[in-house]
């Protein structure tokens, strides 16, 4: 989770969206974040992350999507593509 985001919740004192989005932050790497500096569409965000993901699989996850489910989402794409 991005610190512009923690920043923003803290200074409008949603203290409560903030606490839940800082308990589900994973732990220190179980994730790889990269940011794309100019807007130039999701192909473009995919080449930013190119020297991260190299030849590995990967998935791209959007910030402004979020899933929720008895089973992570990811966890089925993952099991799917194993």
């Amino acid at each position: 989770v991005q610190f512009e985001l923690y920043d923003t919740l803290a200074q409008r004192g949603k203290d409560d969206q903030l606490a839940r989005l800082q308990r589900l932050q994973p732990a220190p790497g179980q994730t790889s974040f990269t940011r794309q500096q100019v807007p130039m569409g999701l192909g473009h965000a995919v080449w930013c992350a190119r020297e991260l993901v190299g030849d590995e699989p990967f998935a791209l996850l959007l910030p402004d999507m979020i899933m929720q489910s008895e089973k992570s989402c990811m966890k089925d794409m993952v099991e799917l593509y194993a």
